[in-house]
Parts: structure tokens; sequence; C-alpha cells
């Protein structure tokens, strides 16, 4: 009818996923098609994990690592206006050092 373009996969997808994500390294976002124009990693209110997306525009690194036992949500916007979210939560640290 209307002849419009059907819009490409925005889809993303994130190198922690599951119910228990392996903490320790650092989250990486990849895009599907396209490049990436922001990417928000937030954990609740207070937390936020900054990074930067590669030269080619397909996968965005954060800075530092994932905390252990930690619910993520990942929101991804591509450079034509498409977007995707994902969620994930860490492990809990197997063990703590109390002094």
């Amino acid at each position: 009818m209307g002849g419009e373009a059907e819009a490409p996969d925005t889809s993303v997808s994130v190198n922690l996923r599951g119910t228990a994500a392996a903490p320790g390294g650092p989250v990486k976002v990849t895009l599907a098609h396209g490049k990436l124009k922001t990417v928000a990693v937030t954990a609740g209110e207070d937390g936020t994990l900054t990074g930067k997306i590669s030269a080619d525009g397909r996968t965005w690194t954060s800075d530092r690592v994932a905390a252990p036992g930690t619910a993520y949500t990942v929101e991804a916007r591509d450079t034509q206006g498409g977007g995707d979210r994902a969620s994930f939560t860490t492990a809990e640290a197997e063990k703590v050092n109390k002094l």
C-alpha cells in the first residue's frame, strides 16, 4: 500500500547475559546492523557504566567492569533512530574479603 521500506534490524547483543552473568569483565554491546549513536548501561537509580563506541560504530565497551550481584539495563540507539533494550544480572561475588 504505502510502499514504506521495512525498518532495519536494530537489535543489540550484550556479552553478559542471563540471570547470573559472570562479573569481572567490561560490558560489551554490539549492534546487529548500522552504527551506534548512544548507549546507556544503568544499574538502578545510582549506577551508570560509562564507555566508548568503537571507530566503526558497531560496538560499545564499558570503561570499567560490571559489579557482582547487580542488575543492569542496556538501552542503545542507532544513527537511524532505531533502538533496542536488554537486561542482565551479574552473579554474586563468591568470596568477600573482610579485614
